[in-house]
């Protein structure tokens, strides 16, 4: 038999709790990409953290956002 590769395991009445991570996963998805879009165009190496060089901060904060934030 083959795998069921639609969406229907997914549906609000048969697993509420799993739709309800997938919208809210989306959700954040797209609620994060406007923020780190512009993310590169700051003159990160011009600032300093306490650290030093402030030249990883953009991809720190992607690291954060994990797989929903665009490269």
């Amino acid at each position: 038999m083959a795998p069921d590769t639609s969406l229907a395991w997914a549906l609000p009445c048969q697993r509420p709790a799993l739709a309800l991570a997938l919208a809210l996963a989306l959700a954040l998805a797209l609620a994060l990409a406007p923020v780190f879009a512009g993310l590169g165009q700051h003159p990160w190496a011009e600032l300093e953290h306490a650290y030093g060089s402030a030249s990883d901060v953009p991809g720190r904060l992607r690291a954060l956002g994990g797989d929903m934030v665009p490269r």
